[in-house]
């Protein structure tokens, strides 16, 4: 068990690395809608910043690839579900080190780090699958053994790295994963706003919030 514990033998929240990347699509947000230059340098940008400065070190500091040369990156989903490449932790690595490119541009600053930034966004592993009811749906990490709801849904909302405009080759495998989350519906809210953003159904969205 590759999981880290507290003397109390609980999983440790230290194993969750993409608590502080959640708040920073906050700051995404932020600048997408009011496009606010001066705010951006002054606040959103640096919050930004140091999100994908942790993230370039955390991954060059496990220093893993695998077979394709792709990063590897570990973290937990939940306390824990720890393991090889959460989906979460990629779908926002990918959306905070995008943002930190594009701003950084924006802001003519951090050519160097930039570079760094871009390697990684370039060589980043696809987002971990398993196969539920002979369906391929996104996975909690490598391997996991269930689809157990929630957090699968994290590329596509918030890290919004999968939507039918962007990624189409990922939509019948998100859909896939939509279709056991609207039945199970662990998080309402997050589940439905998921959906949406995913290009699923309106009716079946309806459908299962209404039951």
């Amino acid at each position: 068990d590759s999981t880290v514990h507290d003397n109390d033998g609980e999983p440790w929240l230290g194993n969750m690395v993409s608590d502080a990347s959640y708040t920073g699509m906050l700051f995404i947000w932020q600048y997408e809608y009011y496009q606010d230059e001066e705010w951006l340098r002054e606040v959103g940008y640096p919050f930004i910043r140091e999100l994908a400065m942790f993230w370039n070190s955390h991954i060059r500091l496990i220093g893993e690839k695998d077979p394709h040369g792709n990063f590897c990156t570990y973290g937990a989903t939940y306390e824990e579900a720890f393991g090889r490449n959460p989906v979460s932790d990629l779908g926002l690595i990918r959306k905070i080190l995008e943002s930190a490119v594009q701003y950084s541009r924006i802001l003519s600053v951090d050519s160097d780090q930039r570079r760094d930034w871009q390697e990684i966004l370039e060589h980043l592993p696809p987002f971990p699958t398993i196969f539920h009811h002979g369906k391929e749906v996104f996975a909690e990490y490598e391997n996991a053994p269930a689809f157990r709801g929630g957090c699968e849904l994290t590329a596509i909302f918030p890290a919004e790295t999968v939507s039918p405009l962007r990624t189409p080759e990922w939509i019948p495998i998100a859909h896939h994963s939509l279709d056991i989350e609207m039945e199970m519906l662990t998080k309402p809210f997050h589940s439905a706003v998921s959906a949406a953003r995913g290009g699923y159904p309106i009716e079946k969205i309806v459908k299962a919030l209404k039951e």
